[in-house]
């Protein structure tokens, strides 16, 4: 018999790139007024859910990546709320070997990285969280374009 106890972790979501970018267009045609497509209306309405339930998002490297180069200037203000919203996840120890068997299980690329981020990956403070001093202070580096340095 199973005990339901309730999970002391809240549930994550990892968003790839795709949802990302079905995001953004779905919140920029809702703030010019216009209808939504089908994916578009299922991820505007999965993003506003997941922040009711208080469901953590979180998105790969190279989604944040792509969100800081092509969607701040496509839909800025779309892209900062997406942001505000989401945690960025980092592969950790295993994700390579995990990414290169399920490939072999025919998963795409993209989605066998997805799939071993969402089985062995972590966020920065969980990265450093349990480390001594001064190493849990440790932060990554921001990277920016150089007309944001002075702005």
């Amino acid at each position: 018999m199973m005990s339901k106890k309730k999970m002391s972790t809240p549930m994550h979501l990892l968003l790839d790139k795709n949802i990302a970018r079905r995001y953004l267009e779905g919140v920029s045609a809702l703030a010019r007024g216009e209808l939504l497509a089908v994916e578009e209306r299922q991820v505007v309405f999965l993003v506003h859910q997941a922040a009711n339930l208080g469901t953590q998002l979180a998105i790969s490297p190279e989604t944040f990546n792509l969100l800081m180069a092509h969607g701040r200037r496509l839909a800025p203000a779309e892209t900062v709320m997406l942001l505000r919203r989401t945690k960025v996840v980092y592969p950790t120890r295993y994700f390579k070997r995990w990414a290169r068997r399920l490939r072999q299980r025919t998963f795409s690329r993209e989605d066998a990285k997805i799939l071993a981020l969402g089985t062995f990956g972590t966020d920065q403070l969980e990265m450093t969280g349990n480390l001594g001093s001064p190493y849990a202070s440790a932060s990554l580096p921001d990277v920016g374009l150089l007309e944001d340095v002075f702005c």
